[in-house]
């Protein structure tokens, strides 16, 4: 039986603990953009910006048209601030032209030290356990979504603040997860997309921001 991932109470929790100015007080961790090239009926281009324990408000935008990677791109490095990391959500493939523009035009670096250029495919095989080391992971999208649970957890977790969004808090609150024989699966996102009635692109994005970018803890 799938249960709730992440309870409702400790996303409410995270929001409660949301200020407006949090921008001032911490600088930029982590940008991470999940990506839409537009179209009658595409989903929207969503980024998150964390600054350590803290999101901006979630920027969401639809587009009817066809959009360009470069003036994604674009997008992303008009966001940035303070040096902070990049992650693109590369499922359905949406995301590589925008990857590809940040390194080779933008100077984004995706290997080594100084890197700050990520790519995140959630169907990947994850090498890494739950918390308490008993667990393993179906692929990169149950560890992601299962490490942001741990962060919102009470009393083990960390004062994570969210930006009290409806839209976001329904994301998060609709995930579910089940144990199978290659460890924890979190919902697949074309299920989520059917359940919600539209794309989960706000808390993809905020999970992804958690797990990329300098740590917050």
């Amino acid at each position: 039986k799938p249960h709730q991932l992440i309870a409702t109470s400790h996303i409410q929790a995270a929001m409660d603990r949301w200020t407006p100015d949090g921008a001032d007080n911490w600088p930029m961790t982590c940008l991470s953009h999940d990506v839409a090239l537009g179209g009658a009926n595409a989903d929207g281009n969503a980024y998150a910006r964390r600054h350590g324990l803290w999101y901006d408000e979630i920027i969401k935008e639809i587009s009817k048209v066809k959009l360009d990677p470069i003036d994604l791109a674009a997008r992303d490095m008009a966001l940035i601030r303070n040096s902070a990391a990049i992650v693109i959500d590369m499922g359905g493939g949406y995301g590589s032209g925008v990857y590809s523009h940040l390194k080779n035009n933008a100077g984004m670096i995706d290997s080594g030290r100084d890197r700050r250029l990520f790519g995140h495919l959630g169907s990947e095989a994850s090498t890494k356990r739950s918390r308490d080391g008993k667990f393993k992971f179906k692929n990169k999208r149950s560890e992601v979504y299962w490490r942001f649970r741990e962060a919102l957890e009470p009393g083990l977790g960390v004062p994570v603040m969210l930006p009290p969004d409806p839209e976001l808090r329904a994301d998060l609150a609709a995930m579910t997860w089940t144990l199978t024989k290659e460890g924890i699966a979190v919902i697949e996102k074309k299920l989520l997309t059917k359940t919600l009635g539209r794309s989960p692109d706000k808390g993809d994005c905020v999970v992804n921001a958690w797990s990329y970018g300098e740590p917050a803890i």
